[in-house]
């Protein structure tokens, strides 16, 4: 699906299933939103943006495809909430943005090639705000759980806050930045080249099982014993639950041997379940 163009400012695309093209979506338009779509079996990328402004990439679920997201630069104000995207061929979230008014948060990234969530910014011109990493979960990938570029450039304090890096092939974190960032009440567990790289862990930054309820089917709600959810300095942290699938899709039931998993609650920890399932 292509959308946008010079003579195109808004699109908005919302609620399709879209499957076996070569890229999900493209669009060069000035304002993006696509939300709530389903993006399966791309010989490309899931969603293919470039020079796009205050884009919003809300709750689409995205699996095997290359990247499931790739943003070339494009303008501030980033918006990218509440995805799910599975088995990448390369990076799952790859986004080159500007500096003021980024947000990623409450991602799953699960299962991929390369890197888990890949976030560079413009070099262009001094960045006058912060960006939001919070509330992502990326597991299982190749590459490490979560990049972040911006080079020698200072960035305002940022918040990396309450993500999860489990069992990455590389970093959890890798941060190439001259930022003054603490990262905060994040979970690096078990990723192969150790915790974080270009800056140390913070305080409350944890290495903790974080008790996934079936991690090899894609199901990362956090279980009720998981230490996650009571961390020190951390307040209290409840695990989420959220099945996204069409309406089409069968349920595939957890096993009788599968771990009591939480209720659904607030969303201050990504605990999250999502079907495997890629292809109907």
């Amino acid at each position: 699906m292509n959308a946008g163009g010079t003579d195109v400012l808004t699109v908005t695309i919302e609620h399709n299933w879209i499957h076996g093209f070569r890229h999900g979506i493209t669009s060069t338009s000035d304002l993006f939103w696509a939300s709530a779509n389903e993006i399966d079996s791309c010989s490309g990328n899931g969603i293919e943006l470039h020079h796009v402004y205050s884009p919003r990439i809300v709750g689409n679920r995205i699996v095997d495809c290359a990247n499931g997201v790739h943003m070339g630069q494009s303008g501030d104000d980033l918006y990218v909430f509440d995805n799910v995207v599975l088995r990448s061929r390369a990076t799952g979230l790859d986004l080159f943005t500007g500096l003021v008014g980024n947000r990623i948060t409450d991602n799953v990234v699960g299962h991929g090639v390369g890197d888990g969530i890949v976030i560079g910014l413009s070099e262009c011109c001094t960045a006058t705000e912060g960006m939001v990493l919070a509330n992502n979960t990326s597991y299982s990938n190749g590459g490490s759980g979560f990049v972040f570029h911006r080079g020698t450039d200072p960035l305002p304090d940022s918040a990396f806050v309450r993500n999860i890096a489990y069992r990455n092939g590389g970093y959890g974190l890798v941060f190439d930045s001259a930022a003054p960032t603490t990262p905060s009440c994040n979970d690096w567990f078990e990723n192969t080249l150790g915790a974080t790289n270009g800056i140390a862990p913070g305080p409350t930054d944890v290495a903790l099982d974080p008790a996934f309820c079936n991690v090899e089917a894609d199901s990362v709600t956090l279980r009720e014993d998981s230490p996650l959810l009571h961390l020190p300095g951390c307040g209290v942290r409840h695990g989420r639950r959220l099945v996204r699938r069409s309406p089409t899709r069968r349920r595939r039931p957890m096993p009788p041997s599968a771990p009591r998993c939480g209720r659904p609650a607030g969303r201050a920890w990504k605990g999250r379940s999502v079907s495997s399932h890629g292809r109907r």
